[in-house]
């Protein structure tokens, strides 16, 4: 298989950023195991289904909150619990994309990116 093919749009970023999202009267909060200019998937404790493929997905910084459209690509499964899903961001802000940039810049370098405490 041509490696072309298997290739992510955009490179994940492993995380441990809170995020929050709504599926009809349901609230979920959850940790992105990873995220990208593209996608984020999300660890949560328990979904509930049936639920909405598209809706928007609330990414909780210290000084930041980025609201963003998502469309469900993925869900995943264990011991008998919907416990993650893949989302595909829809036309993320640019000031999303500059985060991105500066998470991937303290992967590669810790000291450019200090955490809060």
């Amino acid at each position: 298989m041509d490696s072309n093919l298997t290739k992510r749009i955009s490179e994940r970023i492993p995380s441990n950023i809170k995020v929050r999202f709504s599926c009809g009267d349901t609230e979920y909060s959850g940790t992105a195991a990873n995220l990208s200019k593209s996608g984020v998937f999300i660890n949560i404790k328990e979904m509930f289904f049936p639920f909405a493929s598209h809706f928007e997905i609330f990414i909780l910084l210290k000084e930041e909150v980025f609201k963003i459209h998502a469309r469900v690509k993925r869900v995943m499964k264990s011991t008998g619990l919907y416990d993650g899903i893949g989302v595909e961001l829809m036309n993320p802000s640019q000031n999303y994309f500059e985060f991105i940039d500066r998470l991937r810049a303290a992967s590669i370098n810790p000291s450019e990116f200090p955490l809060r405490h």
